[in-house]
């Protein structure tokens, strides 16, 4: 069943040093005009969201610790989810992942395009697994580039300092009914039914509405790594591959063109391993390595995203590896991984996502 992913209000923060209380009643605020105005269309998203700009270095650690708490404390019907991301020079990049185990609905990432930002957030971020709950790498990513705003998480953060609400979809089924089926219909009238619902909202809150982030994102059994192996005929990973995920790419950017809706994001073809049965299956058998994803990462953002990564790995060539390919690609890519000390093809259990296996190089 189609429906919103998320809605993330955009929050803006003008104060360099962070006021904890304006950043708090802003974000309050904002969020319960939204919520007023889902109830009048009788539309709930599955997730609220919120972006925060880049963390300001000026800003006390204890101010970081109660805007989280002020926040999340504020609803006691809906769980919050917040975007904090860190400049890789902020002092409490060493602090982030902690912040994140302490707090299972806040989300960051931080941004790098040389090696030394790399060898940072291995040593402050990848290499405190021994002593964190895994679960919380879950919510961090390594984004290379520029960060991109958008109402996915945990890349995203909001650079432009706006007020505003972007949305997400799952929609994997009617795009697969419409690229396979041939049957566009349920997909023209969930698009525009949705776009009309959320200006209407920003219109009743005025909070602009900044658009859809079309990007084919899986949950589960709701697939894209099914609809890439329906147009190759093949397994993921086989030749084919690559052409289909670039077909399915150009296909999320035509529909927003063709609907003339505003979008923001990445709009693009994401394949988080945990979330997606089929890749997950694939990651498990070894039919999908690390190396595949790496290439992916070519054609589509989030190449690498929800892997669990085994004891042997080389942090260091890895992530260089994936700097390169950024550099070649120009264009944004995002990472999310899971560091443990275990063997490819152990399982491991995440909170949220249920099993998924530590991935064959």
């Amino acid at each position: 069943m189609a429906l919103v992913r998320a809605l993330a209000l955009h929050i803006p923060v003008q104060d360099d040093k962070w006021n904890s209380e304006i950043v708090t009643r802003t974000s309050i605020e904002l969020l319960d005009r939204v919520i007023m105005c889902c109830k009048d269309v009788k539309y709930t998203p599955w997730t609220w969201r919120m972006i925060l700009p880049p963390l300001s270095n000026a800003i006390a650690y204890q101010d970081i610790r109660k805007i989280i708490t002020d926040i999340s404390n504020s609803f006691t019907n809906i769980k919050i989810l917040i975007a904090l991301p860190i400049k890789i020079n902020n002092p409490y990049i060493n602090k982030i992942i902690d912040i994140i185990n302490e707090n299972d609905n806040v989300y960051s990432s931080t941004s790098c395009d040389d090696e030394h930002c790399i060898y940072r957030t291995i040593e402050s971020v990848y290499r405190r697994f021994k002593d964190i709950d895994i679960n919380a790498y879950t919510n961090f990513a390594l984004t290379f580039g520029s960060w991109v705003e958008s109402p996915y998480f945990p890349a995203t953060a909001n650079i432009s300092n706006t007020i505003g609400f972007s949305i997400s979809l799952r929609y994997v089924d009617l795009i697969k009914r419409s690229l396979i089926e041939i049957n566009k219909d349920a997909l023209s009238d969930f698009i525009l039914d949705i776009d009309k619902v959320f200006r209407y909202v920003s219109n009743c809150s005025n909070i602009p509405y900044l658009g859809i982030d079309a990007s084919l994102s899986p949950w589960m059994k709701e697939s894209v790594a099914e609809i890439i192996e329906l147009l190759i005929e093949d397994k993921l990973g086989s030749i084919g591959s690559f052409n289909a995920i670039s077909t399915l790419n150009i296909y999320v950017r035509k529909l927003i063109e063709m609907f003339n809706i505003k979008s923001l994001g990445y709009n693009e073809v994401m394949l988080p391993v945990a979330e997606d049965s089929i890749l997950n299956e694939r990651v498990k058998n070894g039919e999908i390595k690390l190396r595949d994803l790496m290439s992916f990462s070519l054609f589509c953002v989030p190449g690498v995203d929800m892997v669990t990564l085994p004891h042997l790995i080389n942090y260091k060539m890895f992530l260089l590896d994936i700097l390169t390919i950024y550099k070649v690609k120009k264009a944004n890519i995002a990472l999310r991984i899971i560091p443990t000390d275990l063997e490819s093809g152990e399982r491991v259990t995440l909170k949220r996502f249920g099993d998924t296996y530590v991935i064959f190089i």
